[in-house]
């Protein structure tokens, strides 16, 4: 796979473009290999976010959900790291931040390279994987100083995120864009970005005494969700989609912080993600 985070969409003779609740069956079909790849490994993960969401309140994936997130322990993040290489055999491959843009500042995904969002922009069409995500969470004073590293990560995410899209456009746009982002001090580097970026998270992983408990994903989202610094400590285990999973004890505690009234199904939370479209690669 090339190492961008959009990848320009050519056809194949093996593509099929599918809806969303295919798109969720494969998904699902990906979670239940990392399942058992994790549980051969004694690797412990729980649910998270929407997965989260969906589980306690369905016990199944939400209507218009297309990706899947779970968190784990710093211990359990680097033993899936040291385990990367085994994930081949359960036909799953990972990308970690470290070497490869198209994943979330310090976590990892997991993906197939089979199953791809479908999408159109006035650029062009382009495909981008689905994943599985892995987030491991970190302690962080809840201080100005942790807002400020916040602010320079999204800074140079966003920065990195137009690297990675301007060859969608056409050459004057492109000069445009260009000439945007050197005015606003944003240097077009990859790798530069990358090492910024690594450099700032991991300034966030020295929380005092004090400290509360984040995952990188929220660094995306208009603001930081801070937990109480026990709330990952203890788990449970939760039906989810045919499978026993673990869950955060003080799951309806994170649910709460991260999106409110969350019991109750908003009809307009899917908005156009019903009528996404994806591919799926069939490998030769």
């Amino acid at each position: 796979m090339r190492n961008r985070i959009y990848q320009k969409y050519k056809e194949e003779k093996t593509d099929s473009i599918i809806d969303l609740e295919k798109c969720q069956k494969h998904l699902l079909g990906m979670f239940e290999k990392f399942y058992h790849f994790c549980n051969a490994k004694n690797i412990s993960f729980f649910l998270l976010w929407g997965t989260l969401l969906g589980a306690k309140r369905d016990g199944k994936i939400i209507p218009w959900d297309d990706d899947i997130d779970v968190g784990m322990s710093s211990e359990n993040f680097e033993k899936l790291l040291k385990y990367k290489d085994t994930l081949s055999l359960y036909g799953l491959k990972i990308v970690h931040f470290s070497t490869n843009p198209h994943i979330h500042s310090n976590g990892i995904r997991i993906y197939d390279n089979e199953l791809f969002e479908f999408c159109k922009t006035n650029f062009g069409q382009y495909i981008v994987p689905v994943y599985i995500d892995v987030f491991k969470y970190c302690k962080v004073s809840k201080t100005s100083k942790t807002a400020r590293i916040v602010k320079s990560i999204k800074k140079a995410y966003a920065a990195l995120i137009l690297k990675e899209t301007i060859w969608m456009s056409k050459n004057l746009l492109k000069s445009i864009l260009k000439s945007i982002v050197k005015f606003f001090g944003l240097i077009i580097n990859s790798s530069y970005l990358h090492k910024k970026i690594e450099k700032k998270v991991s300034q966030l992983y020295k929380g005092e005494e004090d400290y509360f408990v984040t995952f990188p994903d929220t660094f995306h989202n208009a603001k930081i969700n801070y937990f109480d610094k026990d709330t990952f400590e203890k788990i449970e285990i939760i039906d989810f989609e045919n499978l026993k999973c673990f869950i955060p004890e003080k799951s309806d505690y994170v649910l709460n912080v991260s999106y409110g009234q969350w019991q109750i199904p908003n009809d307009s939370s899917g908005g156009g993600k019903l009528n996404k479209k994806f591919l799926i690669r069939t490998k030769l």
